[in-house]
């Protein structure tokens, strides 16, 4: 009764218009900074045309408690979702599709930001004549929240499509190659002369994959080895920017259990050519870049801007809109302490969803809705973070950086696990925030080097990734 009843539902916004209108840049980065996100984008609909309105109210009502048992109970989660995993499959898999070997599809964060390494290998392919005849297709979850930077997309040769629509999954199985930094539709197949580069977001810190311990595992509703092994499953290319990335990746996506060892790339990470280059500026150019990112985005010009970067817990309960996480750290008396110009850009994970107190509005500024975290990483004079990956590329800059962790015993170890030891961490780690504030403020701190840092964990970031990428990818795809 369950199977065919998942028939009747739907995503509501899988009936909303699929190609999204592009905006100005100017509204875009306002919409950037003040616009918050939808309260959520997987919201159920029930699709049931000419019916009595008694019995519409029945289907509510047993589609309501088919969501709350769902939350509480394991069991009756796995059969609605495997139910919805059927109907895609039948959507999405059956009807014949016409292949487009020219055709390119490109998801950030899963449809929730047009940035990070997908954008760089972007950029390249639209600028490069050699590749003239490719045309694009970005997946985005909301135009208003997703597409600040639309002029980077604005051109005939890239469509928007909404993330997961029926649109969207034909043109994943047309496309020639798929690009993303994240996991992409389970139910979607790839057929054998398609590629899938898999960029990833960073280099992980936090335990992945099948690494996470089976007793920290309990505490989210996601099942991690099962998914990232599923995906690994349908990969090409995944990019490594270290043999130390390599390892964990090899590991987490159960590459050595599957003998696919060989669809590691170790060509650098994309999104990180760009902080490489400008690290390489003169002094002058990297201010100048700087306080024109800062304008843009809000920062002011004359203050010390510290980013405080903290990841999500998927130990905290996820609501409509995201995980929870509430800021521990005392802004205030970190500010008294390292000085009153500095100002705190505060960027909450993907996943999250923090709460900032009205006290707090003052000397912190919200920037979480910045889709790019490489501008907030050269607008910034340091960072701030606890179990965030972003500190690798921050690294790359070579400024400042202090580790917050007051809850690492319970993390590193009931939690998620941690692929590196406190001690090997470039930079002071405290877990209270009178310790915090008792460190040197950034302009203060010795000259920080970290050259042995980067030449373990960063040891092709050279400025050049993207462009290896695109001559292995598309090597390979006119070699099929």
């Amino acid at each position: 009764m369950v199977g065919p009843c998942l028939f009747w539902v739907r995503r509501t916004w899988l009936s909303a218009p699929t190609t999204l209108p592009r905006l100005p840049r100017e509204k875009a980065l306002s919409a950037a900074y003040k616009t918050k996100p939808p309260l959520s984008n997987l919201t159920y609909a029930l699709m049931v045309p000419s019916v009595s309105s008694s019995l519409r109210r029945a289907l509510r009502v047993a589609r309501n408690r088919l969501g709350s048992l769902s939350r509480r109970n394991r069991v009756v989660r796995r059969i609605l979702a495997g139910g919805n995993n059927a109907r895609l499959v039948l959507r999405d898999n059956v009807l014949p599709v016409r292949s487009d070997p020219n055709l390119v599809v490109f998801a950030s964060f899963s449809g929730r930001s047009v940035a990070g390494s997908p954008l760089a290998i972007y950029e390249h392919l639209l600028s490069d004549p050699a590749h003239s005849s490719l045309r694009f297709v970005w997946a985005v979850r909301d135009s208003s929240h997703t597409l600040p930077d639309a002029p980077l997309i604005d051109n005939d040769r890239t469509t928007t499509l909404r993330y997961g629509s029926r649109e969207f999954c034909r043109a994943m199985r047309a496309a020639g190659v798929w690009v993303s930094s994240t996991t992409m539709p389970e139910h979607i197949r790839r057929r054998p002369q398609q590629r899938y580069v898999q960029t990833w977001h960073g280099t992980p810190l936090k335990k992945l994959g099948r690494d996470i311990p089976a007793d920290a595992a309990k505490v989210s509703s996601h099942d991690f080895a099962r998914r990232y092994r599923h995906d690994a499953k349908r990969m090409t290319h995944l990019l490594s920017s270290s043999p130390f990335t390599s390892r964990v990746f090899a590991s987490a996506f159960s590459l050595d259990e599957l003998g696919k060892l060989d669809i590691l790339r170790e060509v650098g990470n994309p999104r990180n050519d760009r902080l490489v280059a400008a690290a390489s500026l003169p002094r002058p150019e990297q201010v100048r870049l700087r306080d024109q990112l800062r304008d843009q985005i809000g920062l002011p010009l004359d203050a010390t801007v510290v980013l405080y970067a903290p990841t999500w817990r998927d130990t905290v309960k996820p609501s409509a809109r995201g995980y929870g996480y509430d800021v521990s750290l005392d802004l205030e008396q970190l500010r008294e302490s390292w000085g009153r110009d500095v100002v705190i850009a505060f960027r909450a994970h993907y996943l999250m969803t923090a709460h900032l107190g009205e006290e707090m509005r003052e000397y912190v500024i919200d920037v979480s809705h910045i889709p790019d975290v490489n501008d907030l990483l050269l607008s910034s004079d340091a960072l701030i973070t606890d179990y965030s990956s972003v500190f690798f590329d921050f690294a790359l800059l070579g400024r400042p950086m202090y580790f917050y962790v007051p809850d690492l015993d319970h993390y590193a170890g009931s939690a998620r696990g941690l692929y590196l030891d406190s001690a090997e961490l470039p930079g002071p780690v405290v877990r209270t925030n009178a310790d915090l504030a008792a460190t040197p403020p950034p302009g203060q701190r010795d000259s920080d080097d970290y050259t042995a840092f980067l030449e373990r964990f960063a040891t092709w970031d050279d400025g050049a990734a993207s462009r290896r990428l695109i001559a292995q990818v598309w090597r390979d795809t006119i070699a099929s």
